[in-house]
């Protein structure tokens, strides 16, 4: 949406921007999850069957740095959150003079 109906100065930039950030951080998260899944040899992705999984503390201190930089990037915390700016100033306004519009 940001693409197509975005303010035109900076649409292209912070369309990019959040998607490149989101895919990012979506790909860490998964290689997470994946990691746990291959781990616990459960074949689930159940989070309440993966508790009782038994990770050895050596894999979370791997692993957790991991998933939570996923998540970091995805939620947009701090320091991990420059694309939420360019994204919000580059998307639809309904006050933007659109054809059509008085």
């Amino acid at each position: 949406m940001i693409a197509v109906w975005g303010y035109p100065k900076t649409r292209e930039y912070g369309s990019m921007k959040l998607t490149l950030y989101l895919f990012i951080g979506s790909l860490i998260s998964l290689i997470g999850a994946l990691a746990m899944y291959f781990a616990a040899g459960l074949h689930t992705f159940d989070m309440l069957a993966l508790e009782k999984a038994g990770f050895s503390l050596a894999f979370q201190h791997l692993w957790f740095p991991v998933v939570f930089l996923g998540f970091a990037i995805l939620g947009g915390i701090f320091p991990f959150h420059s694309w939420a700016p360019d994204g919000h100033v580059g998307c639809p306004d309904r006050h933007f003079d659109a054809p059509g519009r008085g």
